[in-house]
């Protein structure tokens, strides 16, 4: 199994900008993982535009009626989900995210 990463965005959300090159980085860094995206409270077409000038290495879901944000129990962004291989959500981080939290979940112990 595979560590999977979600990530709840807005593009009005100024710390969302802020994690986005860390995120996009750590895609590519951690390949034992898998990242989504999931859009938050914000406009499908003005997300796109957003990644196609920012860089989009993972998928995003666009998540209209915050079925899946209610599911999370989301109340915020950003906020970002580990779910371990086994499927259990390990941990749920609020605000902007770190390089050491993303190392602490996804580095090479967890491998």
């Amino acid at each position: 199994g595979e560590w999977l990463v979600i990530n709840f965005w807005s593009t009005w959300c100024r710390p969302c900008k802020v994690e986005h090159d860390l995120l996009q980085a750590a895609a590519k860094h951690y390949r034992h993982a898998q990242f989504l995206g999931v859009l938050y409270s914000d406009d499908a077409d003005k997300a796109k535009r957003y990644l196609k000038s920012a860089g989009a290495s993972y998928p995003t879901l666009v998540d209209p009626r915050h079925r899946m944000a209610i599911d999370y129990g989301v109340a915020g962004v950003p906020e970002t989900y580990f779910v371990d291989p086994e499927g259990i959500i390990v941990y749920k981080h609020l605000g902007a995210m770190s390089s050491g939290v993303l190392e602490h979940f996804l580095g090479e112990k967890q491998q």
